[in-house]
């Protein structure tokens, strides 16, 4: 059947084995490893604690020009799913890899999945306003080459192929995907890797392939809530996604008043409702690592998707890809927010609360109340259709689509 390769920015783990198809694609007759670019691209995240996976093969890839020659030795019988270089936001950082790509006769592919972005009008304008600044003419000039890139790259987010990308394919000698794998939109594709012939297939995200056709409680049956954690300031990849200095930053300091805030808030919201709230901890955290943030209560490791499942409601600090598994479940949402958290947390939580009029609760303020919100099923059913499955998407497993159209055969 040929080889599968998945090309990652991150230590690769258990759980990517899991969420990512490893095991069934090579159930269906493939040869499956993963490239890590994470020591060329995201450095920094070779320092994180990660359940390791040895059950298949790794490449590790410590310098461009090993990785370039590594591309030029892939053949027609190689399937390259580009899980890095190719969302918005890494097309300068990334052009060597997917330039070598590019030149290969490779099949290549990707997954996209999304959030509400802050691409959306009002966030748009805020954004740029924040970005402007009248101290050069450079200045000036910066701001009118965003704001130029902005328009070329409109279009695309509604999964047409935008003259930014024919021009970058042009002028960079890039080639577009074969296939895009997505949940419901490709708002977070580079432009120049969906070109007129990229396939895409919308199908689902991957928090709803994990609750696909299992079975779940109504949400009024439940007596527990669900907080979703986001690790504050130790989330692994602060320092590469922020580009901050964690030596200049006091971590314990910035966790213990991140983290005493949320569960003041907890108590208060146990108190108010009478649920008993349960942690969902980050899928990357270690072990027993949160458990000091949360006093008594059960911190579940690994498990987020199942104990959402059985959740009456979903408390978050921020606005997390989970979010479209508690939409297709039908659970309530509440929104964290307060002055110890990452500011642009804020922006996130605006997003969503815009998109499923939710609340958001100032978890500063003295007079802290809770009440489970009632849903809004129509903003609901439209948070659905365009962040995690369209009315009109296929309805099969997820990689039984992504096996098909590599070329194996339909499972009888």
């Amino acid at each position: 059947m040929g080889r599968v390769i998945y090309v990652i920015d991150s230590p690769f783990s258990k759980r990517d084995v899991e969420r990512f198809g490893f095991v069934y694609l090579r159930s269906r007759g493939f040869d499956v490893e993963a490239w890590s670019v994470a020591p060329i691209y995201l450095p920094n995240t070779e320092n994180q604690w990660i359940d390791t996976s040895d059950d298949f093969l790794v490449r590790r890839f410590t310098s461009e020009d090993e990785l370039c020659a590594r591309c030029r030795a892939l053949t027609s019988r190689d399937n390259v799913i580009l899980m890095s270089g190719v969302y918005l936001g890494q097309r300068r950082s990334h052009r060597t890899l997917i330039q070598a790509i590019s030149k290969s006769r490779a099949i290549l592919g990707m997954l996209s999945g999304d959030l509400p972005m802050y691409s959306e009008t009002n966030f748009v304008l805020k954004s740029i306003l924040s970005d402007l600044s009248f101290a050069s003419p450079r200045s000036w000039f910066d701001t009118c080459r965003r704001l130029f890139l902005r328009f070329l790259r409109r279009n695309s987010y509604k999964g047409s192929p935008s003259l930014l990308g024919r021009i970058e394919r042009a002028v960079f000698g890039l080639r577009p995907l074969d296939f895009i794998w997505a949940s419901a939109s490709v708002r977070n594709v580079c432009p120049h890797v969906n070109g007129p012939l990229t396939l895409i297939r919308y199908i689902h995200s991957q928090d709803f392939e994990a609750i696909r056709n299992k079975p779940f409680l109504p949400f009024v049956q439940c007596n527990v809530a669900a907080y979703i954690d986001d690790m504050a300031f130790s989330h692994p990849d602060f320092e590469s996604s922020y580009g901050v200095v964690l030596a200049d930053l006091d971590l314990p300091l910035l966790n213990s008043a991140s983290y005493g805030a949320v569960c003041r808030a907890l108590d208060q919201f146990e108190a108010d409702t009478g649920l008993q709230i349960e942690i969902a901890a980050h899928p990357r955290a270690e072990p027993g690592s949160l458990d000091k943030f949360f006093n008594r209560r059960n911190v579940r490791y690994g498990t987020s998707v199942d104990l959402l499942s059985k959740s009456r409601v979903m408390i978050q600090p921020y606005s997390s890809t989970i979010t479209g598994a508690a939409v297709a479940l039908g659970r309530p949402i509440v929104n964290f927010k307060s002055a110890s958290f990452e500011p642009r947390y804020l922006k996130a939580a605006e997003a969503l609360s815009k998109e499923l009029n939710v609340p958001i609760v100032d978890i500063d303020a003295a007079d802290l109340k809770f009440e489970i919100p009632e849903i809004d099923k129509e903003a609901y059913a439209l948070y659905k259709e365009r962040y995690v499955k369209r009315a009109n998407s296929i309805d099969m497993p997820f990689w039984e689509v992504v096996a098909r159209d590599l070329g194996a055969e339909p499972v009888n």
